[in-house]
């Protein structure tokens, strides 16, 4: 329990409680350590449970420790209410083997102590020992015995072994009259309970107890003229020793037997008779010192027994006495024990001197077996409430069929301050390394920008913390690289310190993890951490703490290094905990220890834990060594929640759960990526309300969301609950029916949670646990994007709506706004959110709804992600050159002049391109280059042939032999070769898609269109963005020397972007230059398309579709044949080939090559690194490019909306799209077309049947669509008509056209306004919205109402005026006018007496809108009537 939740219970307003029933029990002491940890401590040194005879109305406090067990009975004071009796429920007991403090067996007296604060009690325990006042654990019962059921109380002193000054008790009784401490001061009262009860020593018993926190205990004497002698023996001390302190008494009458619970009582003599007695039992004496004590009926389970010495006497004077319940025998043991006062002392039992004289008195209180349980609920404040009062009334409706009077008590708990926001985020920084490491000088800025975009969005994002999870630096301590590594490092880092820029006078708070780059040796968590903690730790030199002056930092394992420190801070009005433990493949108990530590002495702090590698990637992803050790150690803090760690390149997260309890470990690596990582970093949104931390991957320096289900998801966490205890706030004792205390003095705008429980005395029933808010905060709305999903991909130009739900808990929603990352997209007042976003051009686009509400607090939704991509006109397929070179670089076959290849040079190992005799540029066109292997010349099956810029930038293409065999963990060796190859230059100038790639994803030269990105995601891994994936992408390495010569790489597609996966020729990923060449699906010419593993062939462009292929796999080879293979085959035409992943990574390093079969191409495949020759079946992308073909002669088409607009309404009821050729218009030309859009055909407009045909001699034909009428309130549609590509001509922009369907005026009216039928009248305003459409009002806004107003005119005709809204052009309406409101007559009319006409006219200006009308009936027949009713009858 936080100091500042004990303040306000304490001063909270407790209501005065009734008196109420006896409460007794047994509490069973379990000795967990010898220590005085109470049981709220995280290491408590006791456990209690209670006895199977217990009420309910008697609790023990989590403030009880050991020998102390704090007791809370329900009323607001109840040691002004009640006497607590209590006696040792054990007979011996031994806690040496939890550390004592006694010594083997052992026995105990027990008194009370009371709290003069709180005025409640708690039980003491002393070991009965000579010369000491030891506090030790023994098994104990009690009963509460109130004043007014029993008479009672109890008296203290003021000064040890002085005379008692107060006395508490039942009302009537005093110090001095009725309890008489003598002058002597000797320890010994007089008891006389006259007039509350006559001759009492001789009719009933009485029960004693010292009353004092001392090793005292009290002993009675029942003398003959019915008062009691009173004794208070120190339990250390032999005879008729006494001290005079403090007694407690409580009076039982024979006569109360059979009532309050009392089942039996009896002053039991040493032979077992008794003096006095009531109830049923049987006593009977045992061997030395015991008594046998059976009640027909009852045992420990139903009830409670409490003894009491008696005294005064011979050998009774100093004995103590205690009960146990003997199962075996089913009855109760009781022992009396004679003090010898000398240390070591082991009472020892004994008998009474004689027969007659008293041993201990005995009461037994029994529970109810048939009384019913009770029945509660919470009734308020409601669960969740928000804006309670500060003094908060907590109400609670019981119910009981069989008890009059109920205990209620209210527990409750500070949970945290709320934030509007009701989210903040936890920042994670992971593997910096490269950015400290600077290479080209330009990656310490990402760094800092990371760091400085944490500053510049603090507010926005309300950043709490930000963690660094290792690998600050490249190379540790490595004295010729730690001072520039480790001061572009603390330059990014200490920005978080700046208060200027943080606004913050501490800044950010932040921590830092040691990752293995950090020590030296790398990896050693035995090495060095120096400059990590000459910068972020203990310094080396001066031994101060970087971190000393921050408050938020909480320490280190080791006070000479921070290798393992902590933080806490608190966002959101929750605490948190944060630990850092280094870097370790063997982990150190004594760290994991010192974790565990503190998480238990932190309790009501969430723990997160970061390590530099704590999980690896995948979901679920499998622990470290470390991670897992750190999880086993932790598990049982019921405050851990999340574990983060980096070190292995790329994402992953796992959830494990512990006694109910789960804890998420996450992974987050990005430094394999472009530029050490590009900046991408973890944004951790913690959304309290929700229970959930949002997770988000973002880069500052690309500006850029990634929200892949790697990157972006959603963790279940327990944010809302409180993590101390409940404590007792407040109670009642109230009959059934609603029972309320109010909770004083809360902190405004803080989230409590309560519950209450409800006793009869016998059963005790508790309500689930409630949650609220108090007043004092306003809440920011929230908000979720609800279209487009998440990963939408659609073609360029896109037409979008954006869709969002809102809601605000303690307002009103005004707008919801729509970003496109920073840039305000648009914004909509009105539910359903929505906006319509048009001729988004191509790219990657994060968008973001934000909600403002009535007070003007914003909430923001999770981003999504949206791809644009563009599906791009085909190229002119005739300015293709391709060729096939022998070895020693003869051209065997090329394109026809002028495209062909010739004079390529003799050079081994490299071909020098040329076209016609002319060297192209290398990045003035896409180079594709596959091992083709002929019968003359060396193996061509196992090389690697890479494009790539000589020192001129002319292309060239390097082609390098692998060694082999080679074993499965080998890197095989290269050398230059010259063998086949067939090679394709393809020229941008011509429309051809493709770009050169660099190392770090930077794009060197191409033709790609507007919008399409290029990144570098991991090791050798590249996306390319932006480029429909309808088509077919290859690539291929580039590379003359150094790593880049012996590269192979493969594509796939995931979540609608091309991958590049660069490997080693060892199989590991590498990074390298590339390029590639995307062919649109309406590419002439070509043959573009994929061989499957199984031998199957996928058709990728038109001239495939149209021409067919044939393929199969064989055991060795696939072969495929295109068309008959008389047109395409390998003797006129270069096969260029490129693994694809997407099914199997083994695609990803492998070498593919091609040989000739006839017409039919045969295609061989290999995995790296053992190139042992074995076929290996993988999915190969091709492109097929022929040396011949007369592409130039294909006519091109295009389509257009020549009439773009037509409406549901009105004469203009058609839409017009017109399809254009180019070319020869000798023959008639059919063009096929998809419909798309909003529109759906066959309601919204007739069915076009998909083909048009244009007629020789003409350039265009149209297609005219006609628009059908509906009654549906749907606001604009859309029609897309879009070519579909055929090898018989060339798709040209534009391949798609759209046109819009203007819904009815009425029905848009309808849609725009949110509102339903026509007829219908949404705002409740009396005025359907037919009606509100014809005067232009609002129909969703009651306020914004119009009327008609009627007036007599002074010649006898009557004129009324109403507004008209010129857009309610497609209504009919018409002036009616009635006599008896019954019959209604339009102009012309006749009622049956008169006639009428009516004239309308506008009114008012001509630019007004609404205009007003103005409508003048005029008798022209019959009697003029004395009323006349006019009315506006309007009629879609």
């Amino acid at each position: 329990m936080s100091s500042r939740l004990s303040r306000i219970i304490a001063l909270a307003s407790l209501t005065p409680l009734a008196a109420g029933a006896v409460e007794f029990g047994t509490l069973k002491v379990t000795q967990l350590a010898n220590n005085n940890n109470p049981l709220s401590d995280p290491t408590p040194g006791i456990s209690i449970a209670y006895g199977p005879g217990s009420t309910t109305g008697g609790i023990f406090t989590d403030g009880a420790n050991r020998a102390d067990y704090n007791m809370d009975f329900g009323r607001s004071s109840d040691t002004a209410s009640g006497v607590l009796i209590s006696s040792t429920a054990q007979l011996i007991r031994n806690d040496s083997a939890k550390g004592g403090p006694a010594t083997g067996d052992f026995n105990a007296t027990s008194s009370f102590g009371f709290n003069a604060t709180s005025n409640k009690y708690w039980i003491a325990v002393h070991w009965a020992e000579a010369d000491d006042n030891l506090e030790a654990n023994y098994d104990v019962s009690y009963a509460y015995l109130p004043y007014d059921e029993f008479v009672g109380g109890y008296a203290v002193n003021d000064a040890n072994n002085g005379a008692l000054t107060q006395f508490t008790g039942t009302a009537g009784l005093s110090l001095g009259t009725n309890l008489i401490d003598p002058t002597e001061n000797n320890g010994t009262y007089t008891l006389d309970l006259a007039p509350q009860a006559t001759n009492a020593s001789q009719n009933g018993v009485l029960l004693v107890t010292g009353s004092k926190n001392e090793d005292n205990y009290a002993l009675s004497q029942a003398n003959a003229d019915g008062s009691f002698t009173l004794y208070c023996h120190d339990n250390g001390a032999n005879g008729r020793s006494y001290e005079n302190d403090g007694v407690g008494f409580s009076y039982l009458p024979v006569s109360a037997v059979g009532t309050k619970r009392l089942v039996a009582l009896g002053r039991v003599n040493g032979d077992g008779s008794t003096d006095v007695a009531g109830g049923t039992f049987t006593v009977t004496k045992g061997p030395v010192g015991r008594w046998y004590l059976q009640i027909p009926g009852h045992t420990q389970s139903t009830g409670t027994l409490i003894v009491s010495p008696e005294g005064g006497d011979n050998y009774n004077v100093d004995n103590i006495v205690s009960a146990e319940w003997d199962a075996a025998n089913s009855r109760w043991i009781i022992e009396s024990r004679d003090l010898s006062g000398v240390a070591p002392q082991a009472p020892a039992l004994q008998n009474m001197a004689t027969d007659a004289e008293d041993a201990f008195s005995f009461a037994f209180f029994a529970r109810n077996a048939s009384n019913q349980a009770p029945t509660a609920s919470q009734q308020s404040p409601a669960n969740n409430a928000i804006k309670v009062p500060v003094n908060a009334p907590l109400t609670v409706q019981t119910a009981d069929a069989d008890s009059s009077n109920l205990t209620v008590r209210y527990y409750a708990r500070r949970v945290a301050a709320v934030e509007s926001s009701d989210q903040f985020s936890v920042v994670a920084l992971p593997d910096t390394q490269f950015y400290s490491e600077n290479t080209g000088g330009n990656r310490a800025a990402i760094f800092s920008a990371q760091t400085d975009w944490i500053v510049a969005e603090r507010d926005a994002q309300n950043i709490g913390f930000v963690l660094h999870l290792g690998d600050i630096s490249q190379n540790g301590d490595n004295p010729s690289t730690a001072l520039e590594q480790w001061t572009n490092a603390s330059n990014a880092m200490y920005r978080l310190e700046n208060p200027t820029t943080t606004m913050l006078e501490e800044g950010v708070p932040y921590i830092l993890a040691v990752g293995n780059h950090d020590q030296t040796p790398i990896g050693d968590a035995d090495g060095t951490t120096t400059n990590f903690n000459k910068y972020f730790g203990v310094h080396p030199d001066t031994g101060i703490n970087h971190f000393a002056d921050k408050s938020y930092y909480g320490g280190t394992s080791e006070p000479t290094k921070a290798d393992n420190n902590y933080t806490l801070f608190t966002a959101g009005g929750i605490d948190f905990i944060v630990i850092s433990l280094e870097f370790d493949t063997t982990p150190d108990t004594a760290d994991l220890k010192w974790a565990d530590a503190l998480l238990k002495a932190h309790p009501t702090r969430r723990g997160i834990v970061i390590t530099h590698h704590m999980v690896n990637t995948g979901n679920p992803a499998t622990f470290s060594t470390l991670g897992s050790a750190i999880y086993q150690e932790l598990k049982d803090n019921p405050n851990l929640i999340l574990m983060h760690g980096g070190h292995i390149h790329g994402e992953g997260r796992r959830s494990d759960t512990f006694e109910g309890r789960t804890v998420h470990s996450l992974l987050a690596d990005f430094q394999g990526r472009s530029n050490g990582g590009d900046g991408w970093l973890r944004i951790m949104k913690f959304r309290p309300s929700q229970n959930k931390i949002d997770v988000q991957t973002y880069s500052p320096t690309l500006d850029q969301y990634e929200t892949d289900a790697d990157s972006q998801f959603s963790l279940t966490v327990d944010l809302k609950s409180g993590m101390g205890p409940y404590s007792l706030v407040g109670s009642a004792i109230a009959a059934p029916g609603a029972t309320t205390f109010t909770w004083n003095g809360l902190e405004a705008g803080t989230r409590y949670e309560w519950y209450a429980t409800v006793s009869d005395g016998e059963n005790i029933v508790t309500t689930p646990v409630r949650s609220f808010v108090t007043d004092g905060v306003l809440f920011d709305p929230t908000v979720e994007l609800t279209g487009p999903a998440n990963g939408t991909l659609v073609a360029s130009p896109a037409n979008l709506t954006l869709q969002a739900t809102a809601a605000d808990i303690d307002g009103t929603v005004s707008k919801v706004q729509f970003y496109n990352g920073t840039a305000l997209i648009g914004e909509d007042s009105v539910a359903p959110f929505t906006h319509a976003w048009n001729g988004v051009t191509t790219g990657n686009y994060t968008i973001i709804a934000k909600a403002v509400d009535n007070d003007g607090n914003v909430g923001s939704s999770a981003p999504i992600s949206i791809q644009v991509v563009t599906e791009p006109a085909a190229p002119d397929p005739s300015t293709a050159s391709a060729g096939l070179f022998n070895p020693n670089w003869t051209v065997t076959g090329t394109s026809s002049s002028p495209r062909q290849f010739n004079n390529p040079g003799t050079n081994v190992g490299d071909i020098e391109l040329k076209i016609n005799g002319t060297a192209p540029n290398f990045l003035a066109g896409f180079t594709g280059a596959t091992n083709w292997e002929n019968a003359s010349g060396p193996d061509a099956l196992d090389n690697i042939p890479s494009p790539y810029a000589s020192g001129s930038g002319k292309a060239w293409v390097n082609v390098v032999d692998n060694t082999n065999n080679n074993a499965a963990d080998a890197n095989p060796t290269t050398a230059e070769e010259s063998a086949g190859a067939a090679v394709a230059y393809l020229p941008y100038a011509a429309g051809w898609i493709g770009a050169s790639i660099g190392v770090d994803a930077n794009v060197i030269g191409g033709n790609l269109p507007a919008g399409v990105e290029v990144h570098r995601v991991g090791d050798g891994l590249y996306t390319i963005s932006g480029l429909a994936t309808s088509g077919n992408l290859l690539a291929f390495p580039n590379g003359n020397s150094g790593t880049d010569v012996d590269n192979v790489l493969s594509v796939r597609v995931e979540s609608g972007k091309w991958i590049v996966d660069m490997r080693d020729n060892s199989s590991e990923g590498q990074n390298g230059p590339f390029s590639f060449v995307y062919v649109p699906a309406a590419t002439p010419g070509v043959l573009s398309g994929m061989i499957k593993a199984n031998g199957t062939n996928t058709r990728l462009n038109a001239g495939l579709e149209s021409m067919g292929a044939t393929s199969s796999k064989a055991a060795t080879y696939f072969q495929i044949t295109f068309g008959d293979g008389s047109v395409i085959n390998p003797s006129n035409s270069a096969l260029l080939l490129c693994g694809d992943s997407t099914s199997s990574g083994t695609a990803a390093e492998n070498i593919v090559s091609y040989s000739s079969s006839g017409n039919a191409f045969r295609i061989f495949s290999q995995d790296l690194p053992q190139l042992a020759g074995t076929f290996q079946a993988t999915d190969i992308r091709f492109l097929v490019v022929p040396f011949s073909f007369s592409a130039a002669q294909m006519p091109e088409a295009s389509v257009s909306a020549s009439k773009a607009s037509g409406g549901e309404y009105g004469e203009d009821r058609t839409l017009e799209f017109t399809f254009t050729r180019t070319g020869s218009l000798d023959q008639p030309m059919s063009l096929a077309y998809t419909t798309s859009g909003t529109a759906v055909a066959g309601i919204d407009f007739t069915a076009l049947p998909g083909v048009v045909t244009i007629p020789a001699g003409q350039e265009s034909a149209k297609v005219t669509v006609e628009i059908r009428s509906d009654a549906s309130a749907e606001g604009d549609e859309t029609v897309v008509l879009s070519l579909i590509p055929n090898e018989s001509y060339i798709s040209r922009n534009p391949v798609s056209a759209a046109a819009t369907i203007k819904d009815r005026p009425l029905h848009a009216y309808l849609h725009a306004s949110g509102v339903g039928a026509a007829e219908g009248d949404d705002d409740g305003d009396g005025m359907p919205n037919l009606l509100e459409y014809f005067m232009g009002t609002a129909a969703s806004e009651s306020s914004s109402v119009s009327s008609l107003v009627a007036v007599a005119n002074g010649d006898g005709s009557f004129s009324a005026r109403f507004p008209h809204a010129k857009a309610a052009s497609d209504l009919s309406s018409a002036v009616e006018w009635s006599t008896d409101l019954v019959n209604w007559n339009r102009s012309g009319d006749s009622d049956g007496q008169r006639s009428g006409t009516i004239a309308t006219q506008r009114v008012s200006p001509e630019e007004e809108d609404p205009e007003t009308i103005e409508a003048v009936l005029t008798i022209t027949a019959g009697p003029a009537p004395q009323t006349v009713y006019l009315r506006l009858a309007v009629t879609p």
